[in-house]
């Protein structure tokens, strides 16, 4: 972990690395939802599985050793370095400079640097018109990319490692202190609603003292709050509104949904508006007005989110 921890901050800083973590421990919850699911490592592949030509690899920049990728690249040289022009020339000895490079991931680097323009993966002008440098494009554009993802890979995995840590030592302190946050209690109704075996027993009770649900500013709503509430809900779905079935009544505008530090998420009024459409039978109700602000105000906020 200290390993993972150093490599980050020595990469993004200490400060982006306390941020990136500070922000998996405030989605705690998801995070470990998806963890459980698999999503979490998975969500950024290795670079074998695009680039299965090679899967054998450590680092994409292992395909550079091996006598035959060192012949491949001095051909390449000899047929610059044979041009008479001497853009061609010097690429050919920064090719054979590179090659003599034991840090293939510094090789890889002086082989782009010989061919490539400055911060972009692609030949430079004069080189264009050289076969040998047209062969070896392709070629370094695919371990640079690869190179990239192998990054983004070691990344996501370093920076998961840290979370699970995180993640676990505040819910031991938690239990130490015997405290209970907000996530806890979302996460509690989150399982016993979705259960099969505890949902049964909380909805008769619920169905028991509740008749009408009423759910305002409900863009506030964040995915584990709605995920608790669709589970209960979605017993009635179909159903025809029988006896049992709570009226359900949700007022929201997804335009006022800015409470992103409680994990507030716009797509999920998108998804409530197709559940009590599709699955309540209920009907979709707009409020085209108010008087909250001058028309002048509407028409430019209403001509912005038009266009987005």
């Amino acid at each position: 972990l200290r390993a993972d921890y150093e490599a980050v901050v020595a990469r993004h800083g200490r400060s982006q690395t306390h941020k990136a973590l500070a922000a998996a421990l405030a989605k705690r919850v998801e995070f470990d939802l998806a963890d459980a699911a698999g999503m979490v490592d998975a969500s950024v592949p290795p670079f074998q599985l695009q680039y299965p030509e090679l899967a054998g690899l450590n680092e994409p920049a292992d395909a550079l050793q091996g006598d035959a990728c060192r012949q491949r690249w001095l051909a390449r040289a000899k047929a610059l370095g044979a041009e008479a022009n001497k853009t061609p020339q010097k690429a050919a000895d920064a090719l054979i400079d590179a090659l003599a490079c034991d840090d293939l991931n510094q090789r890889l680097d002086l082989l782009r640097r010989a061919l490539f323009v400055a911060k972009e993966d692609r030949l430079s002008k004069n080189l264009e018109k050289f076969a040998a440098a047209q062969e070896a494009e392709p070629e370094v554009q695919r371990l640079l990319t690869a190179r990239r993802q192998h990054d983004a890979w070691q990344h996501q995995q370093r920076m998961a490692r840290l979370a699970r840590c995180l993640i676990a030592e505040f819910a031991a302190v938690k239990q130490q202190h015997g405290w209970v946050d907000m996530n806890d209690v979302e996460r509690t109704a989150l399982v016993m609603l979705a259960d099969p075996i505890l949902s049964g027993w909380v909805q008769e009770r619920l169905d028991a003292r509740i008749r009408h649900l009423l759910v305002d500013e409900f863009q506030d709503t964040n995915p584990l709050q709605w995920q608790a509430l669709h589970a209960w809900l979605s017993g009635y779905a179909g159903s025809g509104g029988g006896a049992a079935a709570p009226s359900v009544f949700i007022v929201g505008d997804p335009k006022q949904s800015i409470y992103r530090f409680r994990r507030a998420e716009p797509q999920v009024f998108i998804a409530a508006q197709a559940f009590v459409r599709d699955g309540l039978g209920g009907d979709l109700l707009s409020c085209d007005h108010t008087r909250r602000n001058a028309q002048g105000v509407i028409a430019a906020v209403n001509a912005v989110m038009g266009q987005a």
